[in-house]
């Protein structure tokens, strides 16, 4: 995640660069380049913002699955595996959350499971 945090607001700015061959990341040697007319940029960009967010929808499905089979199957699950399974989910969607503020500053907060992203 680290790498797309630079490509999206230090390489531009000339504050650090992608470095190795220009096939490397094409998307990222256009954002360098402030090269908007190829599109893999936008790709890089697009990519980017469905994996946030599909990790956000994970997260949610994740905890509404485990609500729903503690309140079907209330043995199948014990208590400390059932809170360790919340709070990971919770870390990942929080996680996920604050990659995307990072990214694009306002990014809307999701804490319920939405329709999935289709690419």
């Amino acid at each position: 995640m680290r790498r797309e945090r630079l490509a999206v607001r230090q390489r531009p700015s000339d504050e650090a660069y992608k470095g190795s061959e220009a096939s490397d990341q094409p998307g990222v040697t256009d954002l360098e380049l402030y090269n908007w007319t190829t599109g893999s940029a936008d790709d890089y960009l697009n990519t980017k913002w469905i994996a946030v967010y599909e990790g956000v929808f994970r997260s949610n499905a994740t905890l509404r699955l485990l609500h729903r089979v503690r309140a079907e199957k209330p043995g199948e699950i014990d208590n400390a595996t059932a809170q360790s399974i919340e709070g990971e989910a919770k870390f990942l969607r929080a996680h996920y959350h604050f990659e995307g503020m990072r990214m694009w500053g306002r990014f809307r907060i999701t804490s319920k499971t939405t329709l999935r992203i289709s690419s």
